[in-house]
């Protein structure tokens, strides 16, 4: 996985600063285009293999999963959130230097463990 990144993270700064679109111009300035370009890619990947899936795993209890609207808009809210970090380092590579672009990225983690342990500390102290 990291390996991935990595190699993702190298690439997409090639495209946003260092391809030649015209004379004097580098880079692909439509960082925003290539991230949607790169959802439809995933869509259209879903969209293929879940059939195989289902047919593979058609007996058991993975298939059909009840969800109700709370959390429909929660996975909403995810994929929003997923799709906008997406962008924004995209959007950001054409700016900032890539060393700077993993550091920040590589501090994501911890933002979450924080968050989790006021969250969860939060939600003892309320339920006490």
């Amino acid at each position: 996985y990291v390996l991935v990144q990595a190699a993702m993270s190298l690439y997409m700064k090639f495209l946003m600063s260092k391809v030649v679109v015209a004379p004097d111009l580098f880079g692909i300035p439509a960082s925003f285009l290539i991230t949607g370009l790169q959802q439809l890619v995933a869509l259209g990947l879903f969209l293929t293999l879940r059939p195989m899936f289902s047919l593979v795993f058609r007996n058991t209890s993975l298939d059909r999963v009840r969800m109700n609207v709370r959390e429909r808009a929660m996975i909403l809210c995810l994929a929003a959130a997923f799709a906008c970090n997406m962008g924004l380092n995209n959007f950001s590579l054409a700016f900032i230097p890539l060393s700077v672009n993993q550091v920040i990225r590589a501090c994501g983690p911890l933002a979450t463990a924080i968050l989790q342990s006021m969250v969860g500390r939060a939600q003892y102290i309320s339920s006490r």
